[in-house]
């Protein structure tokens, strides 16, 4: 796979988190509002009171933000070739993958131990939270691969890089300045003509 569409699909991975923090900000708060409005708590399965049901709202909230601010940070280092810019969302989501596997795995162990649950549903509910680990590990793998190549590769080879790309900017610029040039020069001739041809009219009456 080419650098640039590894950098494609690391922006693509990058805004697909952008979107889920955003729907996951959204689902917390709705949640926190209608915990604290009502009665009714979530948690009652579990025998936890209101406190920790707002305690858990409270701490995917805040992770939620992280990854929204993470994810954007991340594009934007995408975008302008910046590995520095990627370590905080690499960190946030290896964070979130081993936490989940741990809490599914400690979740199967502890069911197996206790034998309050049914051998199956506690093998269907790991398989389905490794499946979801799964996913999140794929999306986040071009963001990752990036974020290793960027980070082994020589400090003279992201330098020539870095310059790569703003010669591209700076290209892109001239373009934009000649563009606008020539098309200031077009209507200047075009005006100018129109008023020679005015002119002689005059001249011709």
């Amino acid at each position: 796979m080419s650098l640039d569409r590894l950098k494609c699909y690391a922006a693509v991975s990058a805004y697909i988190h952008l979107g889920l923090a955003i729907i996951g900000i959204y689902v917390f708060v709705v949640l926190m509002v209608v915990e604290v409005a009502s009665e009714y708590t979530f948690m009652n399965s579990y025998e936890d009171n209101k406190l920790t049901a707002m305690y858990f709202l409270a701490a995917g909230l805040v992770y939620h933000i992280l990854l929204f601010c993470f994810s954007l940070v991340a594009a934007v280092g995408i975008s302008r070739r910046k590995n520095l810019l990627l370590a905080p969302f690499v960190t946030l989501i290896y964070t979130l993958i081993s936490v989940c596997g741990l809490l599914a795995l400690s979740y199967f162990i502890g069911g197996l131990w206790n034998g309050k649950a049914a051998f199956g549903k506690l093998l269907q509910t790991l398989l389905l939270s490794f499946s979801l680990v799964g996913a999140e590990a794929l999306i986040f793998s071009p963001v990752h691969k990036l974020y290793r190549i960027w980070r082994d590769s020589p400090p003279c080879s992201r330098l020539e890089e870095q310059q790569e790309y703003e010669a591209e900017c700076e290209h892109q610029e001239v373009n934009n300045e000649n563009y606008n040039t020539n098309i200031y020069k077009i209507h200047n001739q075009h005006s100018t003509k129109k008023g020679e041809t005015l002119e002689d009219k005059v001249v011709y009456i």
